[in-house]
């Protein structure tokens, strides 16, 4: 049945946001740059500074000294050639231990139990969004129970959905 991994993904966020690594930290003072693709580029929006992963190999020195790169498995071309041209440190989160990505980085923090199989990346993204809080030293530990109490809720009527957004750009 269409959407069957996405309600399995949903079903399983509680579980997973509880299982999130929270003994780790971000290095105390560096300058951190984030990066991915697609809805990995948007949860690295959550972390603070953030570049597209082609903007990143278009123009690989920025001002930061840690790049953390989320990635839900590891392998995104664009993200990996991101990581390739960067010169420093580079953090990698992801759902993946293993994965051409990993093999770049100096750590890799893996926040979800497994690969999501929904191609619309739910509780990977909220996995993701929460582990980067917790490398920023914010308590996460009340996630897997709000989100346990937040079933129930009835989906939208609606048929159609415009999801628009913008931020300011520095020219």
């Amino acid at each position: 049945m269409s959407g069957d991994l996405t309600r399995a993904a949903i079903a399983a966020e509680p579980e997973w946001l509880r299982a999130v690594p929270t003994g780790l930290r971000f290095p105390e003072g560096m300058r951190r740059l984030f990066t991915g693709c697609g809805t990995s580029f948007h949860a690295a929006q959550t972390g603070g500074e953030a570049v597209q992963a082609l903007e990143l190999v278009l123009r690989p020195e920025r001002d930061a000294e840690l790049l953390v790169v989320v990635s839900h498995e590891g392998d995104t071309p664009l993200t990996l050639e991101a990581a390739q041209a960067w010169r420093g440190p580079r953090w990698l989160v992801t759902g993946k231990a293993e994965s051409p990505l990993a093999t770049l980085c100096d750590e890799v923090v893996v926040c979800t139990p497994e690969v999501e199989q929904s191609w619309c990346h739910t509780a990977s993204y909220t996995c993701a969004v929460a582990a980067i809080d917790a490398l920023a030293g914010n308590e996460i530990g009340w996630l897997g129970d709000a989100a346990a109490a937040a079933e129930g809720f009835p989906a939208s009527p609606h048929e159609r959905f415009l999801v628009a957004g913008a931020r300011r750009r520095r020219c």
